[in-house]
């Protein structure tokens, strides 16, 4: 029997990768509709009228991500110290750094108040913060009750 090791290689590494590239699309389209549902649930909240929102969502985003990234720092230094086996030392110095993170988060919440205040009224934005909390509360209750 003459044996193509090349095509069979490739595609048991497929049929190996398929499952997990199958997750990440999963776990992508269940992102984006997160974040539709929170762009949507936000609208409704603050009454954007279109030019409001024009000028509004393409700062929250640049908002919204860095503020991500920044909390996804601090979950990785959190989850370094849940290790029985770390180090005084190293603790030491995550707890410094988680430190650090939630300093330059909240330099980034001034930042972007001033911003959003250019865009929208006291109110709106105060409706912004109550509904990004809001939100939160509607996606867990969702996750609960699957």
């Amino acid at each position: 029997m003459n044996w193509n090791w090349n095509k069979i290689v490739g595609t048991l590494f497929f049929c190996l990768l398929m499952p997990s590239l199958w997750i990440g699309v999963y776990a992508q389209d269940k992102q984006d509709q997160i974040h539709s549902a929170r762009v949507a649930f936000i609208s409704e909240r603050l009454h954007l009228n279109p030019a409001e929102a024009q000028k509004f969502w393409p700062v929250y985003n640049e908002y919204w991500s860095k503020k991500t990234e920044i909390r996804k720092q601090i979950r990785v230094y959190n989850s370094e110290n849940a290790s029985l086996s770390i180090s005084n030392e190293k603790l030491k110095s995550n707890l410094i750094q988680i430190a650090q993170w939630r300093e330059k988060e909240s330099l980034l919440e001034k930042e972007y108040l001033q911003r959003f205040l250019l865009i929208l009224n006291p109110r709106q934005v105060h409706e912004l913060y109550q509904s990004e909390k809001e939100f939160i509360k509607v996606i867990l209750k969702k996750v609960n009750e699957e």
